[in-house]
């Protein structure tokens, strides 16, 4: 029997998972592979400059389009993410209500695509996001604690991390949402020590390609590198891998504008 809305609602308030980020989030609509929610920005949602986080954005483009797909007739089955393309076109800020609307454009065989529009009150559009699934018919959420950073200088960044229970999605795998969220901020980190980036810088567009899945107990590691720094646009690399086994599991490309004044 398919969830209610009323139903994902309460289990996002009491889950330990990632997911636990999204535990203020109110879901409004959730039926035939759509969801409708919303969510009043609390600090907790900001990120330094007090604007909507992009890797709370990217968590939400992720999950909503989730819920979106297991609520349509074809998607209810185990599905894992192969791209997630996250576009920031308006700042939200603390206080405000917005509203993450997720629809499922088509389901296959195998893949299923999905569409996410998040809205202020006025109806402004803040991030447009595209998410594609990978429908596992075989098979039956960003609180970074244990991220430990080796290095961080000249606009690279080297970190890695254990990954535990509350970096998972349902399926016990690395959550697609803290993966964002690991390219937002280890990059971002990586931008603020480049010796030609002396000032605030606000996302533009974060893209994500899942090659590999990574489990309880691995030992993942992320490199970010600023690629080019100009004066007002710097563009930035991650790889996401299994440390043991040098697989990639995603690559991630974060532009950042910069904001240098006049």
């Amino acid at each position: 029997m398919p969830v209610t809305a009323t139903q994902l609602s309460n289990l996002l308030k009491g889950t330990k998972r990632f997911d636990q980020v999204l535990n203020k989030v109110k879901i409004l609509k959730l039926e035939q592979g759509k969801c409708e929610a919303e969510l009043t920005l609390d600090e907790e949602h900001t990120n330094i400059y007090g604007g909507l986080h992009g890797g709370l954005s990217a968590t939400l483009v992720d999950s909503i389009s989730s819920y979106a797909l297991m609520s349509h007739e074809h998607g209810q089955m185990p599905n894992v993410s192969i791209n997630l393309n996250i576009e920031f076109l308006k700042a939200a800020k603390l206080g405000d209500n917005i509203k993450i609307i997720a629809e499922t454009l088509r389901v296959g065989r195998t893949i299923a695509s999905l569409e996410v529009l998040i809205k202020n009150e006025s109806g402004d559009l803040l991030v447009k996001g595209s998410h594609t699934k990978f429908l596992k018919f075989a098979e039956p959420e960003f609180n970074p604690s244990n991220v430990n950073f080796q290095s961080i200088d000249h606009g690279n960044a080297l970190a890695d991390f254990i990954v535990e229970e509350e970096h998972t999605n349902p399926l016990g795998t690395l959550h697609g949402g803290f993966s964002a969220t690991l390219v937002d901020s280890v990059s971002s980190f990586a931008l603020s020590t480049h010796d030609k980036v002396g000032c605030p810088h606000v996302s533009v567009d974060i893209h994500l390609t899942y090659y590999s899945s990574a489990n309880v107990g691995d030992h993942v590691e992320i490199e970010a590198n600023t690629i080019k720094a100009g004066r007002s646009m710097a563009f930035l690399e991650v790889l996401i891998k299994n440390k043991n086994t040098g697989v990639l599991l995603l690559r991630g490309l974060h532009s950042k504008y910069l904001m240098r004044g006049k």
